[in-house]
């Protein structure tokens, strides 16, 4: 059964840890992005979380209640989002969404984290670095975006990276 845990962000190699010593065949599963960013003429890979201090974790014992309740004070372990047992299909859905999204690396290719038309983004490699921006229009091969006053045409397979500010 997969439940989801949220995790203390600087003890997260210590919940692993516990939670593999306590259940039986744990695995888990964190969606991952990688941003880069251009800082003093060089560019810079990060790798993020898309659950942002949660994770996904697969065990037999997690269909147990009473196991889930002796487990619930493990070190690094904030809390179990509740109602497990009715959310299973969903689970495996985002799962399986993300994993065919996933570059050859392991993390999930830009286009998985779409665009907003409402949204403030900030580009961080390339030529417009530092600057926000707002998507006007998009279709297969480009998108239209606003940089202040200036509207700009870019490829899709560019490749630009930005993030949300």
């Amino acid at each position: 059964m997969w439940v989801v845990a949220k995790y203390n962000i600087g003890q997260v190699n210590i919940f692993r840890k516990e939670l593999s010593q306590k259940a039986s065949n744990v695995k888990f599963y964190v969606p991952k992005i990688k941003i880069s960013f251009f800082k003093n003429k060089k560019i810079y890979n990060k790798e993020r979380s898309l659950l942002n201090g949660y994770l996904l974790c697969f065990s037999k014992d997690f269909s147990n209640p009473v196991f889930m309740n002796n487990i619930s004070g493990i070190k690094g372990l904030t809390y179990f989002l509740k109602g497990e047992n009715l959310y299973q299909k969903e689970i495996l859905k985002f799962i399986e969404s993300c994993k065919l999204q996933e570059d050859c690396d392991g993390y999930i290719k830009k286009e998985y984290t779409d665009l907003s038309f409402t949204k403030l983004y900030q580009f961080n490699s390339g030529p417009l670095t530092n600057l926000f921006f707002k998507l006007i229009e998009k279709n297969k091969k480009q998108i239209k975006v606003s940089v202040g006053n200036k509207n700009i045409f870019l490829k899709k397979n560019i490749g630009y990276s930005y993030q949300l500010a």
